[in-house]
């Protein structure tokens, strides 16, 4: 995993590599230069800055750069044959019911579309 012993700015929890690993997707996770922890340290000013920790069951957390886990699932997502990339500008959501159902967007030097 990653260079250095240092978090981050992004923490996947446990529950986030159980639920990558029962998905068939953990690894991803050998695309993101992360780190493993074993938990994490805070500060809780409303008791006086007393420290606390968190200490996570096996295998641990995983620390990394903002933006790697989410890149890495993206381009996992564009792999699939049933998904087209669309490049476009959003303009509007679609709602049913108060419920979001489509969008309508601009893809480039084009018109404005509606899905669905």
């Amino acid at each position: 995993m990653g260079t250095d012993d240092t978090f981050r700015g992004e923490l996947l929890i446990p529950g986030g590599i159980n639920a990558l690993e029962e998905m068939d997707m953990k690894d991803i996770l050998d695309d993101i230069d992360g780190n493993f922890v074993k938990g994490i340290a805070f500060f809780d000013i409303r008791l006086g800055g007393e420290p606390g920790y968190v200490q996570y069951p096996e295998p641990g957390g995983i620390s990394m750069r903002h933006g790697y886990l989410v890149n890495a699932l993206r381009k996992r997502a564009i792999a699939q044959k049933s998904v087209t990339v669309i490049e476009a500008v959003g303009k509007e959501l679609i709602k049913e019911n108060g419920r979001v159902v489509g969008v309508t967007y601009k893809k480039k030097d084009d018109a404005v579309i509606q899905t669905p």
